[in-house]
């Protein structure tokens, strides 16, 4: 009876350790899968969150313009410069860029969203498309979608918000400098803080 009841525990010990052993490795698995696709957040505001991957969008489009550059010319320099410093100027502007969209939000949505649209398609204008996204693939190794969400739709919302801002009879950097220092803004993970509107080291 004691061996049966030794032999029932053993058997319950291999179970359970394997049980653990797998769930471990299971978080393991969904843990760096979240960091690898950088799924979490750096920054928090007013409800919102800037993403990690939102980060490596700009790092991997310049890192990749860095490679094609020195393809073509093996003395072209470093334009990306240090990794950290990078990180914190691509951190601070994709802050300003959610400044920017609460600013828009306080318009009247129908309307500037209309303008934003405007504005995008006034860049595209009496461009050759598929050649654009030839360039945009070769250059920054990203889809043409992808470079019109990152780069061309933002400046779009600035120059929305910016002629609506100057039309009061504001100065926008001004409007911006004042949003921006009143903004709270939280940072995870990162050794940075935001003070008197703008990204600081801690």
């Amino acid at each position: 009876m004691v061996l049966a009841l030794e032999k029932m525990v053993g058997i319950w010990h291999i179970v359970y350790m394997k049980k653990l052993i797998f769930g471990g490795l299971g978080v393991a698995v969904v843990v760096g899968g979240v960091v690898w696709l950088g799924l979490f957040p750096v920054a928090g505001i007013a409800g919102s969150f800037i993403w990690y991957k939102d980060i490596s969008v700009f790092e991997n489009s310049s890192q990749h313009f860095q490679d094609v550059a020195k393809q073509k010319d093996p003395a072209f320099g470093d334009v990306t410069g240090d990794t950290s410093a990078r990180r914190k100027a691509y951190l601070n502007e994709l802050i300003i860029r959610n400044i920017v969209r609460r600013g828009l939000a306080e318009l009247d949505t129908a309307s500037f969203q209309g303008e934003v649209d405007d504005a995008v398609a006034k860049a595209k204008e009496g461009k050759d498309m598929v050649k654009l996204a030839e360039a945009t693939s070769q250059l920054y190794g990203m889809s043409f979608a992808s470079f019109q969400e990152v780069i061309l739709v933002p400046q779009a919302q600035e120059i929305t918000l910016r002629k609506h801002i100057e039309s009061s009879g504001k100065v926008y950097g001004d409007w911006l400098t004042e949003r921006a220092k009143n903004t709270t803004v939280t940072i995870y993970f990162l050794p940075y803080k935001w003070q008197d509107g703008m990204l600081v080291d801690k």
